[in-house]
């Protein structure tokens, strides 16, 4: 991905395999783990951001993205998921059916009262799913939410999501591999290149894990009827790793004028690990949607 020199659209690219974080710490969360924990920050922020990652990846991938929110003002946090990057436990696995929204609470609560204000929350694919849910089941209520190819919905067929509850009440813990079209990620070659050589990402998946996935998305929206924070819903038409149709139905049954909806239709899976030009129409639905935030969160 090339650098564009324009302030509103500048994304600065990192290493897809561990970067060089200036500024990081470990934060314990839970008695039982304690997650790895990225930081960019600006100095007197006054508007923030927590980025919550996809399944198998981690939150060093972005960096780009962190440094763009930097450059507009946004101080940026980013976790690693229990079970992802540089965070403790088996890989693509859970301690029990509700701790990563446990994690995103006790994650987003710690930097609020932290910065003293209440930050944005932005959430990829699984991460997307998580913010979802942690925001429409009342978990977190961030000064604005943006959901990125959120997985909501799934390829997968009814079989497999019947043996994916079964198994995730018998043997939860399983160790499962899965496939990944990594060629999908992104219309840059070299995403889905540098995906598979990186030291940090996982192709595993619990029962658990998986039957939260699932559960959740379904739960995400019968609840998406209460939404009350202003969100920005961002969908890769041509995506092979989520239905979009998710994104769609969470747009449609959320409460009219809270949900801005943009759907890329020849976008891949990682909108922001597209190339130019299709990532300057992400970059500018966010920086436009940002603007129309209250004062008090621009400033």
């Amino acid at each position: 991905m090339r650098f564009n020199a324009q302030a509103a659209t500048a994304m600065p690219r990192s290493s897809a395999s561990r970067p060089h974080i200036a500024d990081y710490n470990h934060r314990m969360t839970r008695p039982e783990h304690t997650l790895y924990q990225y930081n960019w920050p600006v100095a007197n922020a006054r508007k923030a951001i927590m980025i919550a990652h996809g399944l198998g990846e981690h939150g060093g991938r972005y960096e780009h993205v962190a440094r763009w929110f930097n450059q507009h003002g946004y101080a940026v946090r980013i976790y690693d998921h229990y079970g992802h990057g540089n965070s403790p436990g088996a890989r693509g696995s859970l301690l029990h059916a509700d701790m990563l929204l446990d994690d995103l609470r006790s994650q987003f609560n710690a930097w609020e009262a932290e910065l003293g204000f209440t930050p944005l929350l932005l959430g990829h694919s699984m991460g997307g799913l998580v913010a979802a849910a942690a925001v429409t089941g009342k978990w977190v209520r961030p000064a604005g939410l943006i959901l990125s190819s959120p997985a909501l919905r799934t390829w997968l067929g009814k079989p497999v999501q019947a043996l994916a509850w079964a198994l995730a009440h018998t043997v939860p813990r399983l160790p499962m591999r899965r496939k990944f079209p990594n060629h999908k990620l992104s219309h840059d070659p070299a995403v889905g290149q540098a995906f598979l050589v990186d030291p940090l990402r996982h192709a595993r998946m619990t029962p658990r894990l998986a039957h939260f996935l699932l559960a959740t998305g379904n739960r995400v929206l019968s609840e998406v009827h209460d939404l009350t924070v202003p969100t920005l819903l961002l969908v890769a038409g041509d995506d092979e790793l989520v239905d979009p149709a998710g994104s769609r139905a969470f747009a449609a049954n959320a409460p009219a004028g809270v949900v801005t909806l943009h759907e890329f239709a020849e976008h891949y899976h990682e909108l922001f690990n597209e190339p130019d030009p299709y990532l300057q129409d992400v970059l500018g639905a966010v920086l436009t949607w940002l603007t129309t935030l209250p004062a008090a969160i621009q400033r």
